[in-house]
């Protein structure tokens, strides 16, 4: 199996579940001010659901349209890019969102720096350490992408 497919899932302390809910209790007052009312996951009051049905209607329109110049329809591949997010790119996002340092440090204690031991038959292998990615489990790492990935949708609307 390709080491790409490996992912690592989050088994955190209390400790740090108690720290990273209230962060992300934080984050969610503050995101839904922040992100574009085209991102609809993981901001209170939005639905992912309404994209579904317009790309739908996106799609259809493609089929029965006769004017075939001028349309695109891009995918991107999220997952690739969650897996591989740079925490330098996530510390330049807070500091341009504008978030208190003392708040992007602890942000940042809780997802650099991070190192896992895998069990294989019973033997704990030696620690390994993250460069890069949101960790998947981690309560934080959704509302982080979404803070990165609002770059890119800035990106494309101009």
């Amino acid at each position: 199996m390709v080491r790409a497919n490996y992912r690592p899932i989050s088994l955190c302390q209390t400790n740090y579940k108690i720290v990273a809910s209230m962060l992300v209790n934080r984050l969610k007052k503050a995101n839904s001010r922040l992100i574009s009312e085209e991102q609809m996951a993981f901001i209170p009051g939005r639905s992912i659901s309404e994209h579904c049905l317009l790309a739908q209607e996106i799609f259809h329109k493609f089929k029965v349209s006769k004017n075939k110049k001028g349309m695109i329809a891009i995918k991107l591949d999220m997952e690739q890019a969650y897996d591989s997010m740079g925490w330098a790119t996530l510390h330049q996002i807070l500091k341009w969102y504008g978030f208190p340092s003392q708040f992007s440090n602890l942000l940042l204690e809780c997802v650099t720096d991070v190192r896992f031991s895998i069990i294989v038959n019973g033997n704990y292998s030696k620690w390994v350490k993250t460069h890069s990615g949101f960790r998947q489990g981690c309560p934080l790492s959704p509302y982080l992408f979404i803070l990165c990935s609002q770059l890119l949708s800035n990106f494309v609307e101009q």
